[in-house]
């Protein structure tokens, strides 16, 4: 599948040159070409290209991601170079198979990789120095950075286990399971927004009469996570506040990411809404 997706990806890089798409937005790449092309398999969504050049294209720009491409380029040429050390040669080795890695895959993704390679990355500085100016750091602003970011580490760690905890209760709500049609509330998280945005389109019925910002909410969270129910959400919402063409247009979308089986359930789903009290859904052109 890499193939046909590299050419689709480099088809929204196309598109969006100057500023990409925003970091962690590869799936938004995917929605802005998917109508374009034939669904890829049995319908796959990416929220990676499988690349990390290609990933850092598409999040920054052609500008600004190929110069952080160019200096991580220039970082390995200048520390190769300068190796005379066996234990900077080994971590240059280990660093430059995770990069090889990521130009196939997205293992920087992981945090038992990516803080290894920064590790590594930092001990090669000091095995190999490859010149220039040191910055030395003064002891109180690193004891100030340290105490920053364990702020910034507990704030995140509190917002993840709200976020996956409101999910799974939200899951059982679903299933009916024990819970007798108790509705919880999405928690608010602070630091992790974009999980936020995610569990609040999950909390959102689609109704008439939603302003422009509830739309637009819906719209963003189904940009960033383009799951088959956040782009359905999206769609009722769409249809059900007159933009029966947009609403079309995003289930076209969901056919192209997630396959034909995905967009007959979808089709089902307005049929059955439309003749369950909703009549705009009957406005879609849906072939």
């Amino acid at each position: 599948l890499r193939l046909p997706y590299w050419r689709e990806m480099l088809d929204a890089l196309a598109r969006e040159p100057w500023w990409g798409y925003g970091w962690q937005q590869v799936g938004a790449a995917q929605q802005r070409v998917a109508s374009l092309y034939p669904p890829l398999g049995h319908g796959v969504y990416f929220d990676h290209s499988h690349d990390i050049v290609l990933d850092l294209l598409l999040w920054n720009g052609i500008p600004i991601g190929g110069l952080i491409v160019l200096l991580l380029g220039w970082w390995f040429v200048v520390h190769i170079r300068a190796c005379r050390d066996a234990r900077a040669a080994w971590l240059l080795a280990a660093v430059g198979g995770v990069v090889v890695h990521g130009l196939l895959e997205y293992p920087l993704e992981y945090a038992y990789f990516l803080i290894p390679v920064g590790l590594a990355m930092g001990a090669v500085e000091g095995f190999a120095p490859a010149g220039g100016a040191a910055l030395r750091v003064p002891r109180w602003a690193a004891l100030v950075f340290t105490l920053l970011l364990a702020t910034v580490s507990v704030g995140v760690a509190s917002d993840y286990m709200q976020a996956e905890q409101n999910y799974r209760i939200q899951r059982f709500e679903l299933a009916h399971i024990g819970t007798d049609r108790v509705h919880t509330p999405a928690p608010h998280l602070r630091l992790l927004t974009q999980l936020d945005a995610f569990l609040q389109i999950a909390h959102t019925d689609p109704k008439r009469g939603m302003n422009p910002t509830q739309i637009e909410a819906l719209r963003r969270a189904a940009l960033r996570f383009g799951s088959q129910p956040a782009l359905r959400r999206y769609a009722v919402a769409l249809a059900l506040n007159g933009r029966p063409a947009e609403a079309a247009h995003q289930l076209q979308i969901l056919r192209h990411i997630w396959g034909e089986q995905a967009y007959r359930e979808a089709k089902a789903q307005m049929t059955a809404l439309a003749a369950n009290g909703y009549p705009e859904l009957r406005e879609l052109a849906l072939p």
